[in-house]
């Protein structure tokens, strides 16, 4: 249907569908007065902002909008109003008192929203005091975590989205919602607040970054989403000292304090073990161990002999496999950098619900009780990444944001290699595919390599995956790693005999499902 046309809309029929509190629905005659006056300019950082097709009529109590995109028949128009008000009610977002309604002649509707006027974040925090201001970025953080946790969704977070009343409360005004992104757009929103609110002090954005963690542990109770937002941020550009002074404060206060890392005393002694590679050593390179620890065990041993005395780990200490705690305590004793990978993170957080098979959430069910507290401890708080400054160490792919969940394969490593070339990174060694190789990028032209060796000084970026100690998936038997020869600038690829007849043995003494057992054997 054409919407109608806006001469006419003075003689349009309102029809009051519902509010979102049908005890707070907004009088017709109050819909009538707005439409006799002028329609609102919709302008960046202006009081009122939004898409052309928005109109915008306004007066000191009350905001209509009318959203002249939609061109639906009257019948079809209640319908999609009725969905829209069932979907607000239960989302709890929007002033109580927002009514949508039709505006009918003949045959022809537009859809239209009524709300009380509100004070919108943009503006109204220019003249708060600093406990209010703190107040609402709390309210904010609180309603953005809440929304995103409970439908997986996200808010538009532009502080023109959200505003408040007069008793501070605040709610939502965009009609439209967003796929969930991992808190992507949250971290770029952030980074403007610092290049453009010159009014915010590092101590204050030290604040903020406080009440965001208290937010998101509340809500989500993982702090691996406070890494996730550390490194967004510590990527972003920013133009000046102040605002990177802005950003320092705020990554300061999102940090988890020391006192609720649940750090025991054994871990603390563990980490103050851990080893810097020097610039010219050779560095074991490791991955996926899966509680493998005869493999691991094997591993260790070769290093010793070839007098290899540093080494990161890629992640996934655990899972798969029957010997978890041998193996982390094997690797709290190595002296060797470890990071977290997707198995050692939902055993740590006790989150399962997503990026499992059904035999790898039985063997993390399994390993919940083969474990300490003080290793659940000590998983939990590896970091997610690790970066020198030549290279860069993942679990899972460069470009992904959370670290550990994305894989570098055929269909993905060109885009990984183009994540590489924007950010300037020259080699990366990441896991969880359990294939040993590189994938390298050479003279606009990339490929796969799976040679003994690679000479990085022949190839512009790398991604290096070392194959997997614990569970391999390159056709062979075998526990496999990789040492980067510094000084050299190659890196030389290995595998190795194990005992697997006692890890077979462990797995059946545990009735481990059979596939897992079939994976070892066969190396796929």
């Amino acid at each position: 249907m054409k919407p109608i046309k806006e001469r006419d809309i003075t003689k349009a029929t309102i029809e009051r569908v519902s509010a979102i509190d049908p005890n707070q629905l907004i009088e017709a005659l109050v819909v009538a007065e707005l439409l006799t006056r002028h329609r609102q300019p919709l302008q960046h950082g202006e009081a009122f902002t939004g898409r052309p097709s928005t109109g915008i009529f306004a007066s000191d109590t009350h905001v209509l909008k009318l959203r002249q995109e939609y061109h639906f028949s009257q019948q079809d128009s209640r319908r999609w109003i009725e969905q829209k008000i069932a979907k607000e009610r239960a989302w709890g977002i929007y002033h109580p008192a927002k009514t949508w309604l039709l505006l009918l002649q003949q045959d022809e509707a537009i859809i239209a929203s009524i709300t009380p006027r509100l004070t919108p974040l943009h503006i109204g925090l220019d003249t708060m005091t600093e406990r209010e201001r703190l107040a609402c970025f709390d309210a904010w953080g609180r309603l953005y975590c809440q929304f995103a946790i409970e439908h997986e969704l996200r808010l538009d977070e532009g502080l023109s989205n959200f505003a408040v009343d007069e008793q501070k409360q605040l709610y939502y005004l965009d009609d439209d919602l967003y796929r969930w992104d991992r808190f992507m757009a949250f971290s770029q929103t952030v980074a403007v607040w610092f290049r453009r609110m010159e009014w915010i002090t590092p101590e204050f954005a030290e604040n903020i970054g406080a009440l965001f963690r208290q937010r998101i542990m509340e809500f989500f109770q993982d702090r691996q989403w406070l890494e996730v937002i550390h490194r967004q941020l510590v990527l972003l550009y920013l133009a000046n000292d102040a605002q990177r002074e802005r950003r320092a404060g705020f990554l300061r206060g999102l940090a988890m304090p020391t006192t609720q890392r649940r750090e025991s005393a054994k871990s603390q002694t563990v980490r103050s073990i851990i080893r810097r590679p020097g610039s010219d050593e050779q560095i074991a390179i490791l991955a996926d161990v899966h509680s493998n620890f005869q493999a691991l065990d094997a591993v260790l041993k070769q290093l010793k002999q070839w007098n290899i005395q540093s080494g990161i780990v890629l992640g996934d200490i655990v899972g798969y496999g029957p010997e978890p705690l041998k193996c982390i305590r094997a690797l709290q004793q190595s002296g060797f950098i470890v990071i977290k990978g997707n198995h050692d993170h939902g055993l740590a957080s006790n989150n399962l619900s997503k990026g499992f098979s059904s035999t790898g959430r039985w063997v993390l069910d399994w390993t919940r009780d083969k474990v300490d507290a003080e290793a659940i401890d000590w998983l939990d708080n590896l970091p997610p990444y690790h970066q020198e400054k030549n290279w860069l160490a993942v679990h899972g792919a460069p470009q992904d944001s959370t670290f550990f969940n994305a894989y570098v394969y055929h269909m993905t490593y060109e885009s990984n290699l183009d994540y590489m070339t924007e950010q300037g990174i020259r080699l990366c060694f990441h896991g969880h595919t359990h294939v040993q190789g590189s994938y390298v990028r050479q003279k606009d032209q990339s490929f796969f390599v799976c040679d003994e060796e690679l000479d990085l000084t022949t190839v512009e970026y790398a991604l290096v995956c070392p194959g997997s100690i614990g569970q391999p998936r390159s056709q062979r038997v075998g526990a496999e790693f990789a040492i980067f020869d510094q000084a050299e600038q190659k890196i030389r690829f290995f595998r190795i005999d194990y005992n697997l007849d006692a890890t077979i043995a462990a797995m059946n003494r545990f009735e481990f499902p059979e596939q897992l057992i079939t994976r070892l054997q066969t190396g796929t």
